[in-house]
């Protein structure tokens, strides 16, 4: 019971979750250039911060080493000692590796094998390789005769300029459900915190006029379709008319916001009008195959 108080609690947390909006905000202006930033609730998630570079550490200094002490008669004679007694040793052990390789090199009778197993084995592989293969064959000629047969009986998987016509044919119904949803997607997208400022000036005031009623025009028309399509919020929109100067700047700015819970609604949704659609198909076209009588298809096994 425990268990399931924690998945459930787990799924409410998530469910939550998905209800915050991803922001993003985008500001533009002709010095500066545009700027995005995306946050979703307290995490950045572009720019990235860079990351800090780690110091690389420097090679440790050698320590100076002291002079060296010369050493005894004694000591010396002591030190050749134990050096030709270490000389020895290690040419002993290599003979002796030399002697226990050439040992393990030798084959016994048990190793060889007779040649008349080794070609049975041979034969038998190869065998069972040419079984494999006709095997494959078999089975690459059955999925092309299948393939054929579909083709003659199902007009929806020809191939080519006919088989695209069909298809477009047979998902036509789902364009409109399809549209529906897209549009609703579009409406999700919240722009909020709308600025935007034309700056326009001419050296002649009747073309600056001019010039700043058609900018008035195409703003008011490109903000009434933006409108349409998304859930817009203005904040600050106009146009700035200068004379005796021959300049265009503009700013732009706003927030846009979308839930995550949303976007995987719509999907849902879109899923399952769509296997909705695929089952009502598959069972218009079981009850339109035309059924075969036992005899006609025994008859036809033969021919095949």
């Amino acid at each position: 019971m425990i268990v399931l108080y924690i998945i459930l609690g787990l799924i409410a947390l998530i469910v939550i979750l998905l209800h915050f909006s991803i922001t993003v905000s985008v500001s533009a202006d002709k010095q500066n250039g545009v700027k995005i930033s995306a946050k979703y609730l307290f995490l950045t998630l572009y720019p990235r911060k860079p990351k800090a570079k780690k110091a690389k550490k420097g090679k440790a200094k050698s320590e100076p080493q002291g002079e060296i002490q010369p050493l005894d008669e004694a000591e010396l004679e002591a030190e050749l000692a134990r050096l030709d007694r270490e000389d020895l040793d290690d040419f002993d052990e290599l003979f002796d590796d030399d002697a226990a390789d050439d040992e393990n090199s030798l084959p016994t009778v048990d190793s060889i094998e007779p040649q008349s197993k080794k070609e049975a084995k041979a034969k038998a592989k190869q065998e069972k390789q040419k079984a494999k293969e006709a095997k494959k064959a078999a089975k690459q000629q059955k999925h092309k005769k299948d393939h054929q047969n579909k083709q003659k009986n199902d007009p929806e998987s020809r191939g080519g300029i006919g088989g695209l016509v069909d298809k477009f044919n047979y998902y036509k119904p789902l364009f409109p459900m399809g549209w529906k949803y897209f549009k609703k997607l579009l409406k999700a997208i919240r722009i909020y915190d709308t600025e935007l400022l034309l700056v326009t000036a001419k050296q002649d005031a009747y073309e600056s006029a001019m010039f700043y009623g058609k900018l008035q025009a195409a703003l008011n028309n490109a903000l009434a379709l933006i409108c349409g399509i998304f859930t817009v919020r203005l904040k600050s929109v106009g146009v700035k008319c200068e004379f005796n100067d021959d300049k265009l700047d503009y700013y732009a700015g706003c927030k846009v916001r979308l839930r995550p819970s949303t976007v995987i609604a719509i999907a849902v949704c879109v899923l399952i009008n769509y296997l909705l659609f695929r089952f009502k198909k598959k069972k218009e076209a079981k009850k339109n195959k035309p059924e075969v009588k036992p005899s006609e298809q025994y008859e036809q096994q033969l021919s095949a």
